[in-house]
């Protein structure tokens, strides 16, 4: 190892994960000249798909969902008196 006069502390040496991050660059580097490689043979290039268009058919209406199945579901402490907020009823703002 090589020492400089005027430095304190010795240069750390490398080591086994050295040598693992040199591999892993190395196979990157193999990978991506593998690629592009591959991609020079394509003769013709992709095109931008389109997608298919949206139909709708005369009796579906644009923005309903369908009723739920079984009927409308009941809304706990609704109108019965029994269940519901103990202190008392509140009434809630009309909604939009």
């Amino acid at each position: 190892m090589a020492t400089d006069p005027d430095r304190k502390t010795a240069l750390p040496a490398n080591d086994a994960w050295t040598g693992m991050l040199m591999v892993s660059l190395a196979a990157l580097l193999v990978a991506c000249a593998l690629l592009f490689l591959d991609w020079r043979h394509y003769k013709d290039k992709p095109t931008k798909m389109q997608p298919p268009p949206i139909t709708f058919s005369q009796d579906e209406e644009v923005g309903k969902a369908p009723p739920p199945k079984g009927g409308t579901p009941e809304i706990p402490g609704g109108d019965d008196k029994k269940g519901g907020d103990k202190k008392g009823d509140k009434k809630l703002p009309p909604g939009p």
